[in-house]
């Protein structure tokens, strides 16, 4: 969908809008969920364009300090995805 929106335009509504901020985060981690953009040029071109934008690179830079590179350890990722409502406890 969104490579035929692109078609024609730079930006998803023709010009630099919201709609593009909240769908650019989606496309800029595509390849790492398993699809890379090699087949939606249009979409590869205008993710590239957001990129860079200076507001943009500067979101994209806050909190850098913070992030890391390597993938959480088994502990982690019990913390951040093994949990439920009734497991969290109270203390």
């Amino acid at each position: 969908m969104l490579e035929g929106r692109l078609t024609d335009r730079a930006y998803i509504l023709g010009e630099y809008a919201i709609a593009d901020m909240a769908s650019w985060s989606w496309v800029l981690i595509a390849k790492s969920l398993g699809q890379p953009l090699g087949e939606f040029p249009n979409v590869a071109h205008w993710r590239q364009a957001v990129k860079e934008r200076p507001a943009v690179q500067r979101g994209v830079d806050l909190g850098k300090e913070f992030r890391r590179n390597a993938p959480p350890s088994e502990k982690e990722r019990q913390i951040l995805f093994n949990q439920s409502a009734r497991r969290v406890r109270k203390d």
